[in-house]
């Protein structure tokens, strides 16, 4: 990863590259991946409804010997299909999750205690925006 160069007035910066021929990033190839929670936030949808949005930190060293485009420090997925809600569903849900990623099982949920723990994710390669992403589908038991 090159660095982006400074000038002595911080508001401006050069790029190693034209941006006028930046092209976008090949994504993290569809696969089974450890990870390593780095992120848990409660957040709301736009429909109101409750989730915890999970950070996945993906080792390089994880990598497929042939991707070439994965930053050197790891790739971060989202995980956002954690909803919560105390229905037979939600609670089900939560409890499968919890599982797959070692945590505690009560009737209680502590979302901080989710940091730094880990496991496996299943990554999608979908279109967003018209380009190809890597999208964390499901946390899986390992």
């Amino acid at each position: 990863m090159k660095d982006i160069t400074m000038s002595d007035d911080m508001n401006v910066f050069e790029y190693s590259v034209d941006l006028n021929n930046a092209e976008a990033p090949v994504p993290l190839p569809a696969g089974l991946y450890p990870f390593e929670v780095r992120q848990a936030t409660v957040k709301t949808s736009s429909k109101g409804n409750k989730y915890i949005a999970l950070n996945l930190h993906i080792s390089p060293d994880a990598y497929p010997a042939d991707f070439t485009d994965g930053s050197q420090d790891g790739t971060i997925v989202s995980f956002n299909r954690l909803v919560y809600d105390d229905s037979v569903q939600g609670r089900y849900r939560m409890k499968k999750a919890r599982q797959a990623l070692g945590a505690k099982l009560s009737n209680k949920v502590d979302v901080n205690e989710l940091m730094g723990l880990t496991g496996t994710v299943q990554i999608e390669v979908e279109t967003y925006e018209g380009e190809p992403r890597a999208q964390a589908t499901k946390i899986v038991a390992n």
